[in-house]
């Protein structure tokens, strides 16, 4: 990979944007629905907003009836 530079989201970043709790958002995440968070402090986690937009993404097309999904 060329570009080494990689944008975090914090937690309340990503509730904000899928508009949902911080307990919402930890059982998407152990029913692996959702993309983990990396670690980048003992006491802070991010996600990397790349997966996020590709979540996103992939939940568009399945709204959308892509894939041969409704």
């Amino acid at each position: 990979m060329t570009d080494s530079h990689v944008s975090l989201l914090t937690a309340r970043q990503v509730m904000d944007r899928l508009g949902v709790s911080r307990s919402t958002l930890y059982a998407m995440i152990r029913a692996d629905e959702f993309p983990k968070p990396i670690q980048i402090t003992r006491g802070r986690v991010g996600w990397i907003m790349q997966e996020v937009e590709e979540w996103f993404a992939e939940r568009s097309s399945l709204r959308r009836g892509e894939n041969g999904k409704k």
